[in-house]
């Protein structure tokens, strides 16, 4: 007997369907998390929430940025002023 006909009664004597064995075969792709079909694709509110958290962390770097060059600066006028006195 071909493997392909032995296969059918086994899965049906054990309880065992072809949806099931669809739905092993799917498993590790749904598990993996940066497997693409694992991700549902993002709604209208969540892309616009996303842009919101980026927009927000992009000006807060570009704070902690000014405020970075603005003491580098103080310190350059600083340490250029401690040179001219001696």
């Amino acid at each position: 007997m071909p493997e392909a006909r032995r296969v059918g009664p086994l899965l049906r004597r054990e309880g065992l369907y072809s949806s099931h064995l669809a739905e092993w075969r799917q498993w590790p792709r749904r598990t993996h998390l940066e497997h693409p079909e694992s991700q549902k694709p993002a709604t209208g509110s969540q892309l616009k929430d996303e842009l919101a958290r980026l927009q927000r962390e992009n000006a807060r770097r570009q704070l902690n940025l000014d405020h970075t060059e603005k003491l580098a600066g103080e310190r350059e006028e600083t340490c250029c002023a401690a040179r001219s006195w001696r």
